[in-house]
């Protein structure tokens, strides 16, 4: 069985792939992400770039193994709402999202070591709160 590498501490991240019975390993990455958009750049290639990022740091620190990476932002209006700095900026941001629809995108990335293959993709997401 080959081993799967979780590029992420994320106890989210850990629970949806124990949902789905994978047997991995966790190790988190120290690839600083991205969190502003450059002219030109949309959001489904941030998440991807940021995802691909974190799983090529910690696929070149193993031998043998498939990485999954990922990485989610949530854009309001032409805005990037990243994560809260402390509990008052946590509701500002519920109370910004929470005025109309959002859209959250994340990026996955896997790395097959052994094959040398990788993949990236994202997924767009409207919600309502």
């Amino acid at each position: 069985m080959r081993k799967i590498i979780l590029a992420s501490q994320s106890k989210q991240r850990q629970r949806l792939l124990n949902q789905i019975g994978l047997d991995f390993v966790t190790a988190g990455s120290d690839a600083k992400e991205d969190a502003s958009l450059r002219p030109g750049q949309g959001c489904a290639s941030l998440v991807m770039a940021n995802a691909m990022r974190k799983a090529e740091d910690v696929a070149k620190r193993h031998r043998s193994g498939v990485v999954i990476a990922a990485d989610t932002v949530v854009l309001s209006g032409r805005k990037i709402i990243g994560k809260p700095k402390d509990l008052s900026d946590a509701f500002r941001t519920l109370k910004l999202i929470s005025r109309k629809p959002q859209w959250v995108y994340t990026g996955m990335a896997v790395i097959d070591i052994d094959n040398k293959k990788v993949l990236a993709d994202y997924e767009k997401t409207k919600i309502y709160m």
